[in-house]
């Protein structure tokens, strides 16, 4: 969404063209014989995944209401598929953290996400910090590469990509929060998230280098491995009956699957899985 333009320009691609859906609506509606459409649900800028699309303000008042009651039963309804780098530890877990914005004392105006295991009443009510409801599961693993699942009950602040570099594999592509964790004699670590160094593409490690086949310095180039793979939406079909929406992953997701020995094959159980979980 235009709106919700990134100020980290230098993130962007030199001589990229910027798209926004809320160009391509008209287009859409045309192709599908509507007047309008309106955005009811949509990944995150730079990720990929499920979109919903409305031209009904009753189905935009059903939506709402499913995902309030969902929110209300703490069912955790969104699931995303992601390439980090290395195994996030441990490797499935559900937890519960809060997020806020620390003050960068180097740079003006500039706040960074950050987690937190502990937290105010207080900082809560007064908006400094964000609760989350979290569970991921890994699905593949490799040495250098997993492939994982997570369920977040919110992704305000960039939740995602944050939390999964708190685990200290962070999402495969993110330009953003990525280079939060370095290697240092082949151990994960979490640096300063205000440092120049957390800033920026991230460097690789060798084999996964080798097995992309790119070389040092063109990390810019990989898309962001976040994909929003399948969305619930509780009852909308009548009493018991879900309406659940997938998006196959995208192309470039599927390729590196493939070169890294992730087998998202595996999705058609992990679907009845997901569905069976969440009732």
């Amino acid at each position: 969404m235009a709106t919700q333009h990134s100020r980290r320009r230098g993130n962007i691609l030199v001589g990229q063209k910027q798209y926004y859906l809320t160009e391509a609506l008209p287009h859409i509606a045309g192709n599908l014989g509507y007047n309008s459409l309106t955005v009811l649900k949509k990944p995150e800028r730079y990720t990929s995944g499920v979109t919903v699309l409305s031209s009904c303000e009753k189905v935009l008042e059903k939506v709402k209401k499913c995902i309030k009651k969902a929110s209300g039963r703490q069912q955790l309804c969104a699931h995303y598929w992601a390439v980090v780098i290395g195994n996030p530890q441990p490797d499935s877990a559900f937890l519960k953290l809060g997020l806020t914005l620390k003050e960068n004392p180097c740079i003006s105006n500039d706040k960074q996400p950050v987690v937190m295991q502990k937290w105010s009443n207080k900082a809560v009510k007064q908006g400094d910090v964000k609760v989350f409801r979290v569970e991921h599961h890994t699905l593949y693993r490799q040495n250098f590469a997993s492939l994982v699942e997570i369920c977040p009950s919110a992704t305000k602040w960039h939740f995602l990509r944050v939390y999964l570099a708190h685990l200290l594999s962070p999402v495969l592509g993110d330009n953003m929060y990525g280079s939060r964790v370095h290697q240092v004699m082949g151990v994960p670590l979490a640096i300063n998230p205000c440092s120049d160094a957390a800033r920026g593409p991230k460097n690789l490690p060798q084999k996964l280098l080798e097995a992309l086949s790119i070389k040092p310095g063109q990390e810019i180039i990989i898309p962001t491995h976040l994909h929003l793979r399948r969305l619930i939406l509780p009852h909308y079909l009548g009493k018991d009956s879900d309406l659940i929406i997938e998006a196959p992953l995208p192309s470039s997701f599927q390729w590196t699957c493939k070169s890294l020995g992730l087998h998202p094959a595996y999705d058609a159980e992990n679907i009845s899985y997901a569905v069976s979980h969440d009732r």
